[in-house]
C-alpha cells in the first residue's frame, strides 16, 4: 500500500542526513510532523538495510492468523500506514 506522505519523507531521509538521524531516532514525531497518523502507544523502530543485511518484518494480526495466502496478502496491505 502506498502513502504519499510516507514516500516523500523517505525522499527526504535519503537526501537529508539531520532528518535520516532524527526519523532513525524517533520516527513517530517525524512521521506525525509529516502529517502522517501514528496511533498512541505504538512504538516505531526503523531499521536500516545495508548491501549485505536485509530484514523482514512478521506483521502481527489482532485477530488471529490468517487462513490462506489471498488472506494474509489482504491483511497484510492494511497493517502499516494507511493512505
Amino acid at each position: 500500500m502506498q502513502n504519499p506522505l510516507f514516500d516523500e519523507l523517505l525522499l527526504d531521509v535519503y537526501s537529508d542526513m539531520e532528518l535520516k538521524r532524527r526519523f532513525l531516532d524517533d520516527p513517530a514525531s517525524i512521521l506525525r510532523q509529516r502529517g502522517v497518523e501514528v496511533p498512541d502507544g505504538v512504538e516505531l523502530r526503523v531499521l536500516e538495510d545495508s548491501p549485505t543485511v536485509r530484514h523482514i518484518v512478521l506483521p502481527h494480526f489482532h485477530d488471529g492468523t490468517p487462513a490462506s495466502t489471498e488472506e494474509l496478502a489482504s491483511r497484510k496491505s492494511k497493517i502499516i500506514l494507511p493512505p
